[in-house]
């Protein structure tokens, strides 16, 4: 909605309108959960709290929250390099890149990773070697397909609609969209390895994967940046995708006789 309100009057395109909309929208979302909530049988609430189970649960979740931050540490700290190196312009054309190229993965999310997903946690359920390599072979293809079909789209249609907003530092920094486009589609894949490990539970190999992620970026960027600059940034993603997709597809090879 506030999209539409963007487009149709140009003259709200400010951060004040934009704040106000979240706000209005956030403030919407609580109180359809209070409203929610007023069902809720409260009577459990009188119930002892098993602390024993909750420090279970955070011993379980922390090694699950510290990959996850790591991983997305990449997508913070890009964004403050590209920006010291370059300043505020040049980082809105790195963010407005990395928009276009995220699009990728939901798409991938909601055609391929979330039908093809569950069927390779049924196959490990029934101990069915061979149709989950069909079923990860399948996820392979289609992942591969889409990822082409989807970057080569944005790559046509990323200039004309630069050329439709007339952001003149957009096209002169075009090369971040290539690389920012390579990296994605480069974790996209490893995508591929990852729902095999998680469906087979090797969840150690995927925190271990996503934990060092980030040292390499940093190690990558400050060898990169000196000899290209604000282009050092996505092409470290790239490194480190690819850092990440070699050692998930290995731990998928030797941990499981599934995918062997």
């Amino acid at each position: 909605m506030t999209a539409v309100i963007l487009w149709i009057f140009p003259e709200q395109r400010h951060l004040s309108f934009v704040l106000a909309a979240w706000t209005l929208g956030v403030s919407g979302a609580c109180f359809l959960g209070f409203i929610r909530l007023r069902n809720v049988d409260l009577s459990s609430l009188q119930l002892p709290i098993d602390w024993k189970w909750i420090k279970k649960g955070i011993k379980v979740a922390f090694p699950f929250l510290l990959a996850t931050l790591s991983l997305r540490a990449l997508y913070t700290f890009d964004r403050y390099w590209v920006e010291a190196i370059s300043g505020l312009e040049v980082l809105a054309a790195y963010v407005f890149f990395a928009g276009i190229a995220n699009a990728i993965i939901s798409f991938l999310d909601a055609a391929v990773f979330s039908f093809t997903y569950p069927e390779l946690i049924a196959a490990v359920g029934r101990k069915d070697a061979k149709r989950f390599k069909d079923q990860l072979r399948r996820m392979g293809i289609q992942t591969i397909l889409l990822t082409l079909t989807l970057s080569a789209s944005a790559i046509i249609l990323t200039g004309p609609i630069i050329h439709w907003i007339k952001r003149d530092v957009y096209a002169q920094h075009l090369s971040l969209l290539f690389w920012t486009i390579f990296a994605t589609a480069i974790s996209a894949v490893s995508m591929i390895p990852h729902y095999g490990l998680y469906a087979l539970r090797e969840d150690t190999s995927i925190i271990v994967g996503h934990i060092f992620s980030l040292p390499i970026f940093f190690i990558v960027t400050v060898a990169l940046s000196k000899f290209y600059d604000t282009t050092s940034i996505p092409m470290s993603l790239t490194f480190t995708f690819l850092s990440l997709l070699i050692f998930k597809y290995i731990m998928l090879k030797r941990n499981s006789t599934f995918a062997a």
